[in-house]
């Protein structure tokens, strides 16, 4: 029997996460199974909590959903295009064989149009799993914003800043304009998640605090928004995952919530193509010409 999973580790929770959900993709694909395997060497444990890694493989569900087989033998490959032939081979037939790919980049990823396709032909089963024990953070009965804006890592210094990655304080000044404009008359608010502080990777103690005049969240405080400023991992996310509207970063954290938001996901880039291609329902807006 043929197994499937992606390599995972150094990375944060949502590119992780997401790695795990493409190894269901690529197991439900070629029709052979996934092999669960926890996250590891998470990023961003700014506390040095020993449990959290723990806590957050159990707050995926996953385990509970997937095995963990015993691997008779491991094949290595970097190239997802080689699992047909591996499978054809049928090497497998008496023993468990693992098909271990190695980490891509996700631009590299050959399957990546079937990732939304997946979600509602194959993959409800996982987001309802997750979603079973999880109560809804919002108990306000108000409209709930949520906007995650990419920051930690990526804002420390004006020389290391990551343009790829950044989006400018002017595009959510006039977004939140815009959302104050258009839900006036109603009950509201605005939650902002954002990271002041950061390291540098996966193992570094030393925490930095971001450069605010590269991005000054105080422009964007103002009635009815509520800012999350280097908030718990797992309750932000699930104020994400439950916003009536969410907006996200170039962000694999965001991008993920918005898998298993059922409701409106928004972002100011193009997930069409690039690293999250298969986000077909994640919608783009002009932050010159907003319109929800």
């Amino acid at each position: 029997m043929y197994y499937i999973c992606i390599e995972n580790g150094r990375d944060g929770f949502g590119y992780q996460l997401y790695h795990q959900i493409y190894s269901i993709i690529l197991a439900k694909k070629f029709k052979i199974n996934y092999c669960y395997r926890p996250m590891g060497r998470i990023g961003h444990n700014y506390e040095n909590n020993s449990s959290y890694e723990d806590d957050l493989n159990k707050f995926t569900n996953l385990e509970k959903m997937f095995t963990q087989p015993y691997i008779d033998k491991t094949i290595h490959i970097r190239d997802i295009n080689q699992i047909q032939k591996i499978i054809e081979s049928n090497e497998a037939k008496d023993i468990n064989i693992l098909i271990f790919v190695r980490k891509l980049s996700n631009r590299m990823y050959c399957f990546q149009k079937l990732f939304w396709k997946y979600r509602e032909k194959h993959l409800m089963p996982v987001i309802d799993n997750f979603l079973k024990d999880k109560e809804n953070p919002f108990q306000n009965n108000k409209i709930n914003i949520s906007i995650h804006i990419r920051s930690g890592d990526i804002l420390m210094d004006k020389k290391r800043i990551d343009y790829s990655r950044f989006t400018p304080d002017s595009y959510y000044i006039k977004l939140c304009k815009f959302l104050h404009h258009k839900f006036k008359n109603k009950e509201y608010l605005i939650h902002l998640f954002f990271e002041s502080k950061s390291n540098l990777g996966f193992g570094d103690t030393n925490i930095h605090k971001i450069n605010d005049s590269i991005f000054d969240i105080k422009n964007l405080i103002d009635k009815n928004v509520i800012l999350h400023e280097n908030g718990d991992l797992k309750k932000d996310f699930l104020m994400m995952v439950f916003a009536d509207y969410l907006f996200v970063a170039k962000s694999s954290f965001s991008v993920m919530a918005s898998f298993f938001n059922k409701n409106k996901s928004y972002a100011f880039n193009d997930f069409h193509q690039g690293d999250f291609g298969g986000f077909k329902d994640i919608q783009i807006i002009n932050p010159e010409h907003i319109n929800l």
